[in-house]
C-alpha cells in the first residue's frame, strides 16, 4: 500500500528483495532460488578451494562440511516459498554430489541419492515448514505472523479452491496421513509428531 499526502510518490515495482527472499508480482519464488543457488554455488567453490589442502578428506565429512555451511544457503527462507520445486536449489545440491564421488553430470540422480544416502532437498524444506507451521500455531494471537496465518486461514475457508500457503500445508499434511493434525489445528506432543513427519517423509 502507498500511504501518500503530498511530496514525492512511492515508486511502485514489480519485483523487491526483503530479508534476501525476492518478491514478485506473479507470486513466483522462482528469482529467489536463482539468486541463492547462485550465492550457495559462490560458497561453494570457496569450501573447495580450501578443501583442496585436504586431499586425504573422506566423502563423508564433505558432506557434513556441505550440510553445516551450504545446506542453510540453499534453505534460506524456505519455510516461505519452500513448497516450489526449486530446480535451480537441486542442481546445485547434485553438483557438489555428483562432484565428490567423481562421477559424469549426466549420472542418474537416484544413484547419487542412494550411494550418498541423500534426499530431494524439497523433502527437508517440508519438514522445516510443518515445523515452522507448529511454532506459528503455539505464537501469540497479537504477532503479525500469527494475524497472517488466521488471515491466511479465513482465506481458504470463504473461498475453498484458493491456493495460498496454507491450502499447500493442509494438503501436505494430508498427503503424508497427518490431516487430523490440520482439522484440530493441533499435533499434540511436538517433539513425537515432528518424529512421525520426518519418518514419512524419509519413507516417501
Amino acid at each position: 500500500m502507498v500511504f501518500r499526502k503530498g511530496g514525492r510518490p512511492v515508486e511502485i515495482v514489480n519485483r523487491f528483495s526483503y530479508l534476501g527472499i525476492v518478491f514478485t508480482t506473479c507470486g513466483s519464488f522462482n528469482e529467489t532460488q536463482n539468486i541463492i543457488a547462485g550465492q550457495a554455488l559462490k560458497a561453494i567453490y570457496k569450501m573447495e578451494k580450501y578443501l583442496q589442502k585436504f586431499t586425504d578428506m573422506s566423502v563423508s565429512h564433505k558432506v557434513e562440511l556441505f550440510d553445516k555451511l551450504i545446506l542453510p544457503i540453499l534453505n534460506y527462507g524456505g519455510e516461505i516459498w519452500g513448497f516450489h520445486q526449486g530446480k535451480s536449489i537441486e542442481r546445485i545440491h547434485m553438483r557438489f554430489c555428483k562432484r565428490i564421488l567423481g562421477v559424469k553430470r549426466t549420472t542418474q540422480n537416484d544413484f547419487i541419492y542412494g550411494e550418498l544416502g541423500r534426499i530431494p532437498l524439497q523433502t527437508m524444506r517440508y519438514y522445516n515448514i510443518i515445523k515452522y507451521w507448529i511454532k506459528i500455531l503455539h505464537a501469540n494471537e497479537n504477532r503479525f505472523i500469527k494475524k497472517v496465518y488466521l488471515m491466511l486461514l479465513q482465506n481458504i475457508a470463504d473461498i475453498p479452491n484458493k491456493k495460498n500457503w496454507c491450502s499447500l500445508l493442509r494438503d501436505l499434511l494430508s498427503n503424508l496421513g497427518f490431516y487430523d493434525a490440520w482439522i484440530f489445528q493441533g499435533v499434540g506432543n511436538v517433539d513425537i509428531f515432528l518424529s512421525n513427519v520426518k519418518l514419512r517423509l524419509m519413507d516417501n
